[in-house]
């Protein structure tokens, strides 16, 4: 895999509220293989001119940006919605946000439902629609998100609900094209792979001696799902008992954002 040297804010993004976006560590990387299939698949429902995707880590009220890939898109939009204090923001990726669900614009009918200095930054860099999705895997702890520009057609609901069935295969396809090179990364930064918010939570009572059993009552979850969690944890933190995990996450920091 190679890095791409392009145009790129290097004080990175952030979106003010509940989660924000930290691009400040990301990089733009070239998997021709990921991005030829992504064109040659889902370009096959649902044909675009420009794709952009981004990967990274769930870091509690945070997405930790690792990895930026994109096919023909304007990279230029991204610096030119970036505010002073390093910020970014966008109405439909607040929207995707606060909802979850498929977002989608088509610059010609929605412009007026928008902020007008977005809608006309939108059209500056020639782009005229946009259908988006994401996932945020609570098991793995890694999150995507996939964007697609300039369909020659008028993009609704239907479009929509198309990309949130194909996301979920995006997701995997693109964690075992990354999955790799993220280990060799955290690796090479003596860092643990980063725990979900509930495996923060379960971590600390981990420490305080709780059978997960007793965990699963305080945290009002199923104890399967606990014991799934714990797994989690031990391979994340490459620890090979409950005890071990919690000294590794008090060695690495983990445990400070746990508690």
């Amino acid at each position: 895999m190679n890095t791409v040297h392009e145009a790129f804010p290097k004080n990175g993004f952030r979106r003010d509220g509940a989660l924000k976006n930290d691009f400040s560590s990301a990089e733009i990387v070239n998997c021709p293989e990921f991005v030829l299939s992504v064109r040659r698949y889902v370009g096959a429902v649902l044909p675009y001119d420009a794709f952009f995707c981004s990967f990274g880590c769930l870091e509690g009220n945070r997405l930790r940006v690792l990895k930026l890939l994109h096919d023909s898109f304007p990279l230029q939009y991204f610096q030119d919605l970036a505010q002073s204090d390093g910020s970014f923001s966008s109405p439909l990726v607040n929207k995707w946000h606060a909802s979850r669900r498929p977002v989608y614009f088509q610059l010609d009918r929605d412009a007026g439902a928008y902020p007008r200095e977005w809608s006309n930054t939108f059209a500056r860099h020639g782009l005229t629609n946009m259908v988006a999705h994401g996932k945020a895997d609570m098991a793995s702890g890694f999150f995507s998100s996939f964007s697609f520009y300039r369909m020659p057609f008028t993009v609704t609901q239907w479009h929509a609900e198309i990309i949130e069935l194909l996301v979920p295969h995006l997701h995997d396809a693109l964690l075992i094209t990354l999955g790799a090179s993220l280990l060799d990364e955290c690796e090479r930064a003596d860092q643990p792979l980063p725990l979900t918010a509930e495996q923060q939570h379960i971590l600390y009572w981990m420490q305080q001696g709780k059978t997960d059993w007793e965990t699963s009552r305080i945290l009002g979850l199923n104890e399967r799902t606990v014991k799934y969690h714990v797994k989690k944890i031990l391979t994340k933190l490459n620890a090979t008992n409950r005890t071990h995990a919690v000294g590794k996450a008090c060695e690495s920091g983990t445990m400070a954002k746990a508690m």
